[in-house]
């Protein structure tokens, strides 16, 4: 059975610099869908190659089983939302929603029970009349994906689509979104750069760099086991801990002799042999401090003397930089308790880091490059 939609080859250049590289890209029906990564890796480029703005340098898009790479925008069953709305100015919400429709020379009645099934979709039925400018930018941004939605497209794009928008309406609207998915059932195709959109949204990610496409699976799946340094940092934070294999434990477990930690015990989730060169990616929330020596059992679990050398208070949890031999470990703790029951740990303590063994994820490609990823502390 053919993919719904479908990125086969797909590479395109401006002049002689390559922008996007053999992507090769399945997304099943009814799914949401996001390509993730930093500016100028190419997502926004494929999005358009999607649309039909583009016509790409080599491959071919096909949609529930058809080639459509030559058709046109217009005779796509495709339609995209902008990150700037695109709204027209001079029309109602009522009016810029049923745009696609009188061009699709729709009946009055058609026209009127479509767009008032689109405004209690997105809960603006009470600002039929209004022009966008007496708009806010959420509501502004609901009609702009009703007005896309009303004409029943096959894929749905979405090109950054709340960027515009402050932290608290974006969180606000990526519920709409996914309430509005929820009910119409519309493959969405979602071009972010913003990591949390895409893992609170999102069924499936892809994550872009320099024009290919590294790794694609769920949320969990691009979090806990990212395959290289770059999908670890860029998919939320981690820590790179680099060293050579020691010694073989059981069949789980091996010994790593990192180059600042010392020998800790890492989860075995892929062939090593003794000697060779290892990446492990330990995220922030998995490690745990305590001010004294905790018992540990060293096949299963490591713990290591440091220095809190940065205390970031965020509410909810706290954010320390911590200093173990010559490394600098990012580690974040969750507030279960009322903080003022305790004393925390503060600037300038001595501490003991410890973390599970198969808390931490052998990455299959690693560049120091990646590391400028990491968010560090300011001096």
């Amino acid at each position: 059975m053919p993919a719904f939609f479908e990125f086969r080859d797909i590479g395109h250049q401006f002049g002689k610099t390559p922008v996007v590289e053999k992507v090769n890209l399945s997304l099943n029906r009814g799914e949401v869908f996001s390509l993730v990564g930093p500016s100028g890796c190419g997502k926004t480029t494929l999005l358009r190659i999607a649309a039909g703005f583009i016509q790409p340098t080599r491959g071919a898009v096909l949609l529930d089983g058809e080639d459509i790479t030559a058709l046109p925008p217009d005779k796509r069953k495709i339609n995209t939302v902008f990150q700037n709305y695109a709204l027209f100015p001079h029309l109602s919400v009522f009016e810029n929603i049923a745009f696609g429709l009188r061009v699709a020379k729709k009946s009055k009645t058609d026209v009127t029970r479509a767009v008032g099934e689109m405004l209690e979709l997105i809960d603006l039925a009470e600002h039929a009349r209004k022009k966008p400018a007496q708009l806010s930018g959420g509501q502004k941004q609901r009609v702009a994906i009703a007005r896309a939605l009303v004409n029943q497209p096959d894929l749905l794009l979405l090109d950054e689509p709340l960027a515009a928008l402050d932290l608290k309406l974006r969180q606000r609207m990526l519920l709409e979104l996914d309430r509005i998915h929820e009910e119409v059932g519309t493959t969405f195709l979602y071009v972010t750069h913003d990591q949390t959109e895409a893992m609170s949204l999102s069924d499936r990610i892809g994550v872009m760099h320099q024009g290919k496409l590294l790794q694609v699976g769920t949320p969990a799946e691009i979090y806990e086991s990212p395959e290289s340094s770059f999908v670890a940092a860029f998919i939320g934070d981690t820590n790179f801990v680099v060293g050579k294999v020691r010694r073989i434990v059981d069949e789980n477990r091996f010994v790593l002799e990192a180059e600042c930690l010392g020998e800790i015990v890492v989860w075995r989730d892929k062939p090593v042999a003794v000697g060779d060169q290892v990446t492990v990616s330990i995220r922030p929330e998995k490690f745990s401090l305590q001010k004294t020596r905790p018992a540990t059992n060293g096949e299963t679990s490591n713990s290591v003397p440091c220095k809190i050398e940065e205390v970031i208070y965020l509410g909810p949890q706290t954010r320390y930089w911590v200093r173990s031999a010559d490394q600098l470990i990012s580690v974040i703790q969750q507030h279960a308790n009322y903080l003022l029951d305790e004393t925390p740990l503060a600037w300038g303590d001595e501490a003991w880091l410890t973390w599970r063994a198969n808390d931490g994820f052998m990455l299959n490609a690693y560049r120091e490059a990646d590391e400028a990823l990491l968010t560090l502390p300011d001096d």
